[in-house]
């Protein structure tokens, strides 16, 4: 049992070892694979998207004052950068413990956590900077806390992800090839929950809420299952930074999309707009988001698969 749990960490560890890192680095064939798996991680989302926006075509309708945004902006905002701070006092106090210069699992984790970080300080800069309406919940506040929490899920979930690599990192290899499938369920649980307050707060159609995170964690297993089964997986490290940035470069979007609407629309024509594009656009970003947060996973906590 023993020798069989230290062979599974050897394996992990292996996997993570720079002899493909190398290879990447060095162009070596490996620049057009990586261009390839860019194309069809694009073509994927295109199609889920599309999925998710026919589905959520229609908009249903919003109960008025369900939550106090208010308050729980401002509770968010708490949670959220406190969050944060974890996130980047950990790289301090992993970097503390040792060199790791060759050690590829502490990169890993240490680009994760400082990915998890950035997303969550804008997350929290979104919850305390939300406008407020004495009067009622105005569209630009129900609109702006929806990017919000959506971001935070980001934040979280990327945050999350990188408990696999710690594990590999303090040789409890075994403990990570179980925690692997917790972070399956509890990242599928999670990101449930946003679906509520998009179909609550802008009208976002049940089915997406209910359809979005099933679509996404089965399409991200089935295309990496298609690529093992065919032979076209690419490294380790070269999933990991294209599902990275791709998660932050959703954050950006999120975090400059609810100014962005207030500048260009103004209060008077976001009525307009929450009544015929916020539901749809906030159903492709929820999508999206899910893919990529479970494409993450996967690459991270499977990498042998």
């Amino acid at each position: 049992m023993y020798s069989s749990c230290c062979a599974d960490r050897e394996r992990l560890a292996a996997l993570l070892v720079s002899s493909d890192f190398h290879r990447y680095n060095s162009g070596f064939c490996t620049r057009h694979e990586y261009r390839s798996r860019v194309v069809e991680f694009l073509a994927l989302a295109v199609v889920l998207m599309g999925a998710s926006l026919l589905l959520g075509w229609r908009k249903v309708p919003v109960e008025p004052n369900l939550w106090d945004l208010k308050a729980i902006g401002a509770n968010y905002t708490v949670l959220t950068i406190t969050l944060a701070g974890f996130a980047i006092a950990s790289v301090f106090f992993l970097a503390t413990e040792g060199p790791h210069e060759d050690n590829l699992s502490f990169a890993t984790i240490a680009g994760i956590l400082l990915l998890a970080y950035l997303i969550l300080t804008g997350a929290a800069i979104m919850f305390g900077s939300m406008a407020h309406i004495d009067s009622g919940q105005s569209d630009l506040e129900r609109v702006s806390f929806c990017f919000a929490v959506v971001v935070l899920l980001q934040g979280v979930a990327a945050a999350w992800i990188a408990i696999h690599p710690l594990l590999i990192l303090v040789e409890l290899g075994y403990l990570a090839h179980t925690f692997s499938w917790i972070l399956v369920a509890a990242l599928f649980a999670g990101s449930s929950r946003p679906g509520v307050f998009l179909n609550r707060l802008a009208g976002l159609s049940g089915r997406v809420a209910i359809t979005a995170p099933v679509f996404g964690f089965a399409a991200a297993f089935a295309y990496d299952f298609a690529l093992t089964a065919f032979g076209y997986a690419p490294d380790v490290i070269a999933r990991v930074r294209l599902f990275s940035v791709s998660l932050f470069v959703l954050a950006l979007v999120g975090f400059v999309i609810p100014p962005l609407l207030h500048l260009l629309l103004g209060a008077q024509k976001m009525v307009g707009f929450r009544q015929t594009w916020a539901h749809r656009i906030l159903s492709v970003y929820y999508q999206m988001t899910v893919l990529t947060i479970a494409s993450l996973l996967i690459a991270v906590a499977f990498p042998n698969s």
